[in-house]
């Protein structure tokens, strides 16, 4: 994804912040109104490397915006732990180049604080177990996903 998707992000971002977004009120019918500016935002590369153990990329080139904690369950998802559990409005979590082009999905579960990642294999519609040595083998060297989550801090 590179840069493309993080300006595609932070665009999304800048117009929920200029405008306002609307979200569901459980029950009601008519949607409430985040107010501009009260919007908070998470977001990252997380690399997965052949070590399994999955890492929020930092360097001179990537930040990270509200992340605390990256580590794996008990199920080999990984999970992503925010320094914000404020209220979800929107979670993108995008595959990068590099692991799209090895047929690796990912999602997104939870949001707040805590969200969990399956990655799947689309070759085999296998969901893969981080920890794995054989399903770690499906990453290559550069494989990883962006998260992306807008918050509610009002």
């Amino acid at each position: 994804m590179g840069r493309a998707g993080w300006v595609a992000g932070l665009a999304t971002v800048a117009l929920a912040v200029g405008t306002g977004v609307a979200v569901g009120q459980s029950g009601g019918s008519h949607p409430a109104t985040v107010p501009a500016g009260s919007v908070t935002l998470t977001s990252c590369h997380i690399l997965l490397p052949a070590d399994g153990y999955p890492r929020a990329e930092r360097s001179s080139h990537r930040a990270c915006i509200g992340i605390e904690r990256v580590s794996v369950d008990s199920r080999g998802w990984v999970v992503i732990t925010a320094t914000d559990s404020s209220p979800v409005i929107t979670v993108q979590v995008t595959a990068n180049e590099y692991a799209a082009s090895r047929g690796l999905l990912v999602g997104a579960s939870g949001g707040s604080p805590t969200i969990r990642v399956p990655v799947v294999d689309t070759k085999t519609g296998t969901t893969l177990n981080v920890r794995w040595s054989g399903h770690r083998a499906r990453f290559g060297t550069s494989s990883g996903f962006w998260v992306h989550v807008t918050r509610d801090a009002s």
